[in-house]
């Protein structure tokens, strides 16, 4: 997303390129823990090298971890449309 965010201010004239980057930066972050990603498995594999765990106890680590960046990327969403990314102004 970082290489287009110029383009997608110019087509859209109202984006400001400064919030744009935060909101893509604070997402990506947010995404990150999701055990579909790098970071969330290695959660989850150094979870289950580190102490002897079951089947339903990784399920529900898997759940727990899916559910909390869903959240996080929906706080972030509601957070961006509210207009928390632009940094108060700070680079206008």
């Amino acid at each position: 997303m970082y290489p287009i965010a110029a383009n997608v201010c110019e087509k859209f004239s109202g984006t400001n390129y400064v919030e744009l980057i935060s909101e893509i930066t604070a997402t990506s972050f947010a995404a990150a823990i999701s055990p579909l990603s790098t970071g969330g498995a290695i959660i989850m594999s150094s979870y289950s090298a580190a102490k002897e765990t079951t089947t339903e106890e990784m399920n529900k680590m898997f759940k727990t971890l899916f559910l909390l960046s869903v959240a996080n990327v929906a706080l972030n969403v509601i957070l961006s449309a509210l207009g928390v990314f632009n940094l108060g102004g700070l680079f206008y």
